[in-house]
């Protein structure tokens, strides 16, 4: 949205000195979901106060709950849905000519952007965040991300080696690949192949950026990492050996009741593998407690399993019940403070 504001002609400020404020947001979970509102609400205020003419809210909050929005927030100028990001520029040029409470949210997210180029980088220092793909084709229980913003479509090559030359040129040192499922890169292209996944080749076409910079590749299933990939970082001398492999759960049937049973097959082993192919390899996890059915031997189970792994880095979260998905509807709800607890 940056990219289109610029490109647009518009000019990029502090919310303090701008005359629209425009907020993206979360609709994941409960406590991204209470982010958003009180963000929004805050913005509303500074409207109210004169410090700011109109608000504009995008992202995953209007797509999933397009309905209700007009009544959550009555001062909001207008809503912007994932399929219409690109059109930020031009809604906000509808509202200096007087068009009221604009909305643009198509009933499902489909699309693949292209960002405008060049860009703002909003990551501070180093760091820059390289989106590979869009939406997920995961089905897992509790996850409304396949809800709310469509199945996963990869971003070309191509494209996306533009977007890279583009950050490096801006001072980025780090290229954070992420995605859904990173591991899933260019697998619902027709240029997929088994034996010859796409992800490797993007890391391969990265790699031949000119320039003093690292790749870091986050969020990837850990069943799907295979040998070619683990042999390109092994090779490297421009991929991190980190890789961040949300586990959820350690026990076979929480694994199952997630709808993630395939990282329930040898995980142990193949963490081990993971390890002896890439001496040095650091190891990203997130566990989630407190889904339905699980007791305390299956947590047991997952504090031992996180103990023998010994993970370098380990985020923890509780379950939170999301409508329209199927662990929303499991019997054994756990109580939440005994989750956060």
């Amino acid at each position: 949205m940056a990219g289109q504001l610029l490109a647009d002609g518009l000019t990029m400020v502090s919310p303090e000195n701008a005359d629209v404020v425009v907020v993206n947001t979360c609709a994941f979970i409960g406590p991204a979901r209470t982010e958003s509102r009180e963000t929004v609400q805050s913005v509303c205020a500074m409207k109210r106060e004169g410090r700011c003419q109109a608000v504009f809210v995008a992202g995953c909050y209007p797509q999933r709950y397009r309905k209700t929005l007009k009544r959550e927030f009555p001062e909001v100028d207008g809503f912007i849905g994932l399929d219409a990001l690109d059109r930020i520029g031009d809604l906000i040029r509808q509202w200096q000519k007087g068009k009221p409470r604009l909305t643009d949210i198509p009933p499902s997210s489909h699309r693949l952007f292209e960002p405008a180029l060049p860009g703002l980088r909003f990551a501070q220092g180093p760091y820059a965040y390289l989106k590979i793909a869009e939406g997920c084709h995961h089905r897992c229980a509790f996850c409304a991300i396949p809800l709310i913003r469509g199945d996963y479509r990869s971003r070309s090559l191509a494209h996306l080696v533009k977007e890279a030359e583009a950050l490096i040129a801006t001072g980025a040192r780090e290229l954070n690949l992420i995605s859904q499922d990173s591991m899933a890169y260019g697998r619902d292209t027709v240029e997929h192949d088994e034996t010859n996944p796409l992800l490797p080749a993007l890391l391969t076409e990265l790699e031949g950026i000119a320039g003093d910079f690292w790749i870091r590749i986050l969020y990837g299933s850990v069943h799907m990492i295979g040998n070619t990939l683990l042999n390109i970082m092994r090779d490297s001398a421009k991929i991190c050996r980190y890789l961040d492999v949300p586990i959820q759960h350690s026990h076979p049937e929480i694994l199952r009741a997630m709808g993630r049973s395939a990282s329930a097959r040898d995980l142990p082993g193949v963490i081990a593998r993971l390890r002896a192919s890439l001496p040095g390899l650091a190891l990203r996890t997130t566990c989630m407690v407190g889904f339905p059915g699980e007791t305390d031997t299956h947590f047991r189970h997952l504090l031992r399993f996180v103990q023998e792994m010994a993970f370098d880095h380990l985020g923890v979260f509780v379950y939170s019940p999301e409508a329209g998905t199927p662990a929303a509807r499991l019997p054994g709800r756990v109580d939440s403070i005994l989750a956060e607890e």
